[in-house]
Formats: C-alpha cells, sequence, structure tokens
C-alpha cells in the first residue's frame, strides 16, 4: 500500500473510532423519569406508570426488574401500554420470578430494552420505590356474625409467600383524627381521604400472632375485642417469611357507639331546584334548596334572604326539613313566588338564625355560599312562565347534574390541555442530553474530517 493511501486510511479509521462511542445511543437518564407506585389487585400485583420517559410509540419494549443495580434480570416481559413519554408497568406477582424480587425488597431497579432496536437497553437500573402507603400495604378485612365480637374475624390476603403474620389493635385518641372518621363515615367516604391525618410511626413491640390458616391468607379470632374500650383503633398487621421483606400495613376499626361525632353540620351549597334557566315574571314560584354536611334536626329553620337584582330582599322563613333515605346530606327547601316589583338575577343574600342541629347535637355552622343550579332572573315582562313548576322538578334536577358534569368534564379538559406542551411536534423528541451528544459528535467530525483533508492535501504527493 502506498503511503498516501496508509496515511488516509488510517485517518478514516481514527474518525471512526472517535464517533462510534459518542454516536451509540446510551439509556435514558434515569434522573429525568418520574415513577409512580400503585397497588391494582389485593394479591400485592403492583402497577409502575412512568413519565418523563423518550419511548417511540411505533416500537415494541419489554421490561425486567432486578434487586441490583448492577445485575441486569434474564428475564423480561412485553410491556402493553405506552406513549412517546409515558409508560404503564404491571409487576404482576402471579409470574414467579416478579414475585420474587417484589416480595424480597422495597427498592427495585427497572430495566427497559427497544425490542424494534436490536434489543438497545433505553432504561437501565431506575430505581424505584415500591413502598405502599400504611393504609394501601395489604388487604385488611374483616367479618363479624354477631354484635358481641367474639365471632369477629380478621382476614389478611396471602402475599408474595409469608409465611409468618402478627397484628395488633392501637387506639386513636387524637380527637382530630376521630372527628375526620366522623365526618368521611357521615358522607359516604373512603377511610383513603383522611389518609393524611393518619400516624405513620410502626409500633415495636406489642405484637400478637396471626394463624395461617388456608392458602388464601392469614387470620384471627377477634374475640378480645370484646375486652377492650369502645372506641376507633388502627388495626395493624406485620408479615414476613424468609428471604423475604417485611411489610406493614393497617385499617382502621370503629368499636361500639362511643366515637363521640363532634362536627357541627355546615352549609354545602345553595341551589335553584325549579324552574329551569330563564326569565319569569310575576307568580312564577322559585324552589331553593339548602344542602348540608349531613343528616338534619331541628324545630325551626334558618332564615333565608334573597334579592333580586336591586329590589327589595325577600326573607323565607317557610323552609321545609328533608333527610332523604338513601343520602347523608339534608336540606331544607323553601319556596318563593316571584312578585310585581322583583327585577333582576337571584342571588341569596344571608342565612341566620333557626335551630337547627345534627343527630348528635352538634349546632350547625350556617353561611349563604353564592346560589347554583338555575339561574333565575325576574323580567316582569317575561312571557314563558313555567306553569308545571311542580311537576318539573325532577327534570330540572337532572338539568343541574348535568350542567355539574359539564363543568367537571371541561375542567378535566382543561386540566388535561395544561398538561401538554401545544408546541409539541409529532414523533419522539430526544431528551437534551441526546441532543447535545449529536451536536458536540457533528463538530467533532467536522473538525477531524477538516484535519483529514489538510492532512491528505499536505500528502497528497507523497509517493
Amino acid at each position: 500500500m502506498k503511503k498516501k493511501q496508509m496515511i488516509v486510511f488510517t485517518l478514516i479509521i481514527t474518525i471512526l473510532l472517535t464517533l462510534l462511542p459518542i454516536y451509540v445511543q446510551a439509556a435514558q437518564d434515569n434522573s429525568s423519569i418520574k415513577a409512580n407506585v400503585e397497588k391494582y389487585a389485593s394479591d400485592g400485583s403492583l402497577r409502575v406508570n412512568l413519565s418523563n420517559i423518550t419511548l417511540d410509540s411505533s416500537h415494541q419494549y419489554e421490561f425486567g426488574i432486578s434487586t441490583n443495580q448492577a445485575t441486569q434480570p434474564e428475564d423480561f416481559y412485553t410491556i402493553n401500554t405506552y406513549t412517546n413519554n409515558t409508560c404503564s408497568i404491571e409487576l404482576t406477582v402471579s409470574t414467579y420470578n416478579i414475585k420474587e424480587v417484589v416480595g424480597a425488597t422495597d427498592k427495585i431497579y427497572l430495566f427497559i430494552k427497544d425490542k424494534s432496536n436490536s434489543d438497545e437497553m433505553v432504561v437501565d437500573a431506575l430505581p424505584v420505590d415500591i413502598t405502599l402507603p400504611l393504609l394501601e400495604g395489604l388487604n385488611i378485612y374483616f367479618e363479624n356474625d354477631s354484635q358481641s365480637y367474639e365471632d369477629w374475624d380478621l382476614h389478611v390476603d396471602y402475599l408474595y409467600g409469608m409465611t409468618t403474620g402478627y397484628y395488633q389493635l392501637q387506639k386513636i385518641t387524637d380527637t382530630n383524627i376521630i372527628n375526620a372518621y366522623n365526618q368521611a363515615m357521615a358522607e359516604g367516604k373512603d377511610i383513603s381521604t383522611i389518609e393524611n391525618l393518619l400516624t405513620t410511626t410502626i409500633p415495636q413491640s406489642n405484637w400478637e400472632n396471626l394463624s395461617n390458616y388456608s392458602a388464601l391468607g392469614y387470620g384471627r379470632k377477634l374475640s378480645a375485642l370484646k375486652d377492650v374500650d369502645d372506641g376507633l383503633y388502627y388495626v395493624w398487621v406485620q408479615l414476613t417469611g424468609k428471604n423475604k421483606k417485611t411489610i406493614y400495613a393497617y385499617t382502621l376499626l370503629e368499636k361500639g357507639e362511643s366515637v363521640a361525632d363532634k362536627i357541627a353540620p355546615t352549609v354545602k351549597e345553595i341551589s335553584v331546584q325549579d324552574p329551569k334557566s330563564g326569565s319569569y315574571k310575576e307568580g312564577q314560584k322559585v324552589e331553593i334548596r339548602v344542602r348540608f354536611s349531613e343528616d338534619i334536626v331541628g324545630e325551626t329553620v334558618p332564615t333565608l334572604s334573597i334579592q333580586f337584582g336591586t329590589s327589595p330582599e325577600r326573607k323565607l322563613t317557610d323552609g321545609k326539613i328533608v333527610n332523604p333515605e338513601y343520602i347523608t346530606n339534608g336540606y331544607i327547601t323553601y319556596t318563593y313566588t316571584i312578585q310585581k316589583d322583583d327585577v333582576g338575577q337571584l342571588m341569596a343574600t344571608n342565612l341566620e338564625g333557626g335551630s337547627i342541629k345534627d343527630t348528635s347535637g352538634n349546632v350547625a355552622i350556617l353561611s349563604c355560599p353564592a346560589i347554583t343550579g338555575s339561574t333565575i332572573i325576574a323580567d316582569q315582562n317575561a312571557t314563558n312562565n313555567d306553569d308545571n313548576n311542580n311537576d318539573n322538578n325532577g327534570g330540572n334536577n337532572n338539568q343541574g347534574e348535568n350542567n355539574n358534569n359539564n363543568n367537571e368534564n371541561n375542567n378535566q379538559g382543561n386540566n388535561n390541555n395544561n398538561g401538554n406542551d401545544p408546541t409539541t411536534a409529532p414523533g419522539t423528541i430526544p431528551q437534551t442530553g441526546e441532543t447535545l451528544t449529536i451536536i458536540i459528535a457533528t463538530t467533532i467530525l467536522i473538525i477531524v474530517g477538516g484535519l483529514a483533508v489538510i492532512k491528505y492535501r499536505r500528502y497528497k504527493d507523497i509517493k
């Protein structure tokens, strides 16, 4: 080979060796990927939701998990749900290898490879904390056949091959928690709505054995309940096993009726139930509902003051208390007939007086929020009075519910739009680090190429 050819060949090889490590796409920067973990089955199966990840929705991907950052898993599983920048991975513990990893540690390492691109590793050892909140960690429930508490059974679903279980009762004395619990129960809400008030401190002693009574889980006759005071309790459960992590969780249990209700009912809403939105003249009946946070009682109702525009204020005292059978929100219904000198839009101006309480005797806290539901305008030139006012009550209620649903849908749409960048073009956009890599590699290519040309010109006459 001539010397000139040798020099050119050497320069080309040098360029390729310089650029090869740069152009090989590295796994994504883990620090930019966000992971959220949730339980989606009572057997402990989890769902890991990833965001700020760069994928190609036209490719196929697989995932694997490991207990060790430096050890790639041997088994990978198909990912079924993903977009260009999000991904949902189901850790189904009925799969042996997944169960072994999830059951061994609260910190796993996630690997994702691109099956459409020669198994390129696009996520390499992403650390994911799979610890669940104490209120969600285990599926704990009760069965009882009598009010004597002799036959109350505590059940905990079987999990990860755990072989040992413990439990204990811990009485709650914090009145803030007790009141919040009562409020949630009165409103038909789940106890997860008060999770931010509950303890995160795990008991260090006084654990009692749970029996492994079947292949389905653990349990114990809580006959001890007959000997404990009435009140609200944490029911703690601890599960562990050989080569397994220790899982702690709890649920709440109320014994007896002694958990005092200290929550006063409050006004949740003042709304027009009938007629539908529109302009009406003298003689039209208007039904107004004041809804409370719980069932209410009282010998006298509050005085509701209303006003149409700048017309004289009207005071309504003829309200009727209603406690629906299947709803825990009592309300008071007022009826007003539009008068000749009423002009303008209806509004509520005050709510005061009366003797409204809840069934535990807590005096209601009154307020006067803005009117919702139908928009009523008093206009003496209007021609569309609703003569079937009372008959249309159900239809108007449905209309109000539909309006609320539409507002909720609009809000959800706005929230979704706020989460998206309207300037983003279709396709996969490289992350910032990858973009810089391409720019640097291209710059080096130009520089090295330029040097190669200079060297070639200098040595082109060498024989």
